[in-house]
């Protein structure tokens, strides 16, 4: 039986924190880098890692975010959550590698809020036998620790478990954990790749 862990963002979902910098950095192209300073920054990593809930945050750095951008704070904070959406094809891929056997899991970086307003517009959880979210557990993937845990947890397997990624930071991050990593280009690409090893 083989086994295959997804990244969240920019794999199973779009990049949604790059898309909304960009939406934001066209309409205020002077305050780009405060504005990623505030969304991808200190503040946002502690929310990823739960040190900080998502109240915390935006009434901290969320709150500074609102005044630079001269919105208020709801509007944003509903935006960066909108921002992410499904992968193209990516359902379909999950439902034939479920149907074919395979153990699914996710290894991701994000929020709380995030996450229960993703689940609870495509319902994705139902694929999974372990999810390994970094506000879960208080570690990213950023030393190997979240990519180590998944590992450690999920385990022993058969075969090396496969993990696919988008950056390349963390790919080579998942091999040194002991994963079979590979990089996203599209859910055909994967469902190729998948059902020709399958086994």
């Amino acid at each position: 039986m083989r086994t295959a862990f997804f990244d969240a963002s920019g794999v199973l979902f779009n990049n949604g924190t790059a898309k909304l910098l960009t939406f934001l950095a066209e309409r205020h192209p002077a305050k780009s880098r405060e504005i990623a300073m505030h969304l991808s920054g200190p503040a946002s990593w502690a929310l990823r890692r739960g040190e900080i809930s998502g109240d915390e945050f935006w009434a901290t750095a969320g709150r500074t975010l609102a005044r630079l951008l001269e919105m208020d704070v709801q509007p944003i904070r509903q935006l960066w959550v909108e921002s992410f959406h499904v992968q193209p094809g990516m359902v379909e891929l999950l439902e034939a590698m479920q149907a074919e056997g395979w153990r699914l899991g996710m290894i991701a970086e994000t929020t709380a809020e995030r996450a229960e307003h993703l689940e609870s517009r495509y319902s994705l959880d139902r694929f999974f036998h372990w999810k390994f979210l970094s506000f879960q557990f208080g570690m990213d993937k950023r030393d190997g620790a979240l990519f180590r845990l998944a590992y450690d947890h999920a385990g022993p397997f058969e075969q090396p478990p496969i993990m696919v990624e988008d950056e390349p930071r963390a790919r080579d991050r998942a091999e040194n954990a002991g994963f079979q990593a590979i990089m996203f280009e599209s859910a055909a690409q994967l469902h190729g790749l998948f059902m020709d090893c399958r086994g």
